[in-house]
């Protein structure tokens, strides 16, 4: 099984979203991915000092080039 590859845009919608308080569940059903998916871009987020309830600005494109090289190393 390879990987595949992740587009920055993929992980900014689902952080986005979560950062607004959405759920795991629909936020894996409103971008297309599996909820397991989420769950990782989150905890890595999470890693990285953000939490829901922070600004939208919080997620800058800095912040999720680290973020995306933390999940493919």
């Amino acid at each position: 099984m390879g990987f595949r590859e992740i587009p920055m845009l993929e992980i900014r919608e689902v952080l986005r979203r979560w950062l607004r308080g959405d759920t795991k569940s629909g936020i894996a059903r409103k971008c297309g991915v599996a909820r397991g998916t989420v769950r990782s871009y989150i905890k890595t987020a999470e890693k990285s000092g953000l939490s829901p309830g922070q600004p939208e600005s919080a997620l800058d494109d800095g912040r999720l080039a680290e973020l995306a090289a933390r999940l493919h190393p």
